[in-house]
């Protein structure tokens, strides 16, 4: 296999849209700097094992291209920690793995209309007291958890994903689909799963670099956004496009409901498949 094929099968691999050029001599694809947000495919990856950006201008070999984390993408690349295989989260956030609470049992019924076979899909079950354990993996590495008790979503120090709170993140880490819904919370991300569309949880509205880069290396085709319908949520939708340069489509509930709530009205989940697969091209 040549070095071009080899770059295309960890494309592939990693979900990344690309295209090869008539003569099979370059590749292009969406900037993988994750300071830079490419609406139009500016990277060009060369069989002689280079690449080269035309948006934000940084090149190499293509050795180091999965390994970099550019700090300022108009200077001269500075070689950081790697980025794990996955191209997900960079090596330097360290996420450490942590035991789960003792006594778990499995699910065999529904959670808010969330069907058994989604919630063992994502691994939750319930405590030894009835409540809701909820695992935050990385890969099959548990790196956090929450449990759900009758009112709240409560955060203990010692489990956070990298000692820090979970709204630094966005999860599931990555999520293989050209078109990706944002919500806000983790009941929102499973009834949207459980009804067959990719989403991913904010963990509320705080706004982070490292939920940038997240969402960046999802390398999504189009993003959905589903905020709450309050202040906060509202608020945030106007923000991500001007933060981040990225164009959003928006999803207003119109009405005092989280999106787990929304599409259970029939008229609001044809909306949304039409919503999804009316705009995917």
């Amino acid at each position: 296999m040549d070095r071009l094929e080899t770059i295309i099968e960890y494309l592939e691999e990693h979900n990344i849209e690309y295209k090869v050029n008539g003569d099979r001599s370059y590749i292009r694809l969406r900037c993988l700097n994750p300071n830079h947000v490419d609406t139009v495919p500016s990277m060009f990856i060369y069989r002689n094992g280079h690449y080269h950006c035309f948006g934000c201008n940084i090149h190499g070999k293509i050795n180091d291209l999965f390994k970099l984390k550019y700090t300022n993408y108009s200077k001269t690349p500075e070689p950081l920690t790697p980025y794990n295989k996955d191209l997900l989260l960079v090596k330097d956030f360290e996420l450490k793995e942590i035991s789960p609470p003792e006594g778990l049992k499995e699910i065999n019924f529904p959670i808010r209309g969330i069907s058994p076979k989604t919630l063992k899909q994502f691994g939750i079950k319930l405590t030894y007291s009835g409540n809701i354990y909820f695992p935050i993996l990385f890969g099959n590495k548990l790196v956090g958890y929450a449990i759900r008790y009758p009112h709240s979503w409560i955060f203990s120090k010692e489990k956070t994903i990298n000692n820090k709170h979970f709204s630094q993140y966005l999860y599931p880490f990555y999520v293989k689909s050209k078109t990706i819904i944002l919500v806000e919370g983790l009941f929102d991300m499973l009834k949207l799963a459980d009804n067959g569309f990719p989403a991913i949880c904010s963990f509320g509205t705080y706004w982070p670099k490292t939920k940038n880069l997240t969402l960046i290396r999802n390398c999504p085709k189009r993003i959905i956004l589903m905020f709450d319908n309050d202040n906060a949520g509202q608020k945030i939708q106007t923000e991500l496009e001007d933060k981040l340069k990225y164009k959003f489509e928006i999803v207003s509930l119109k009405i005092d409901r989280d999106p787990d709530e929304w599409i259970d009205i029939p008229k609001n989940f044809r909306e949304l498949i039409k919503i999804f697969y009316g705009g995917a091209k």
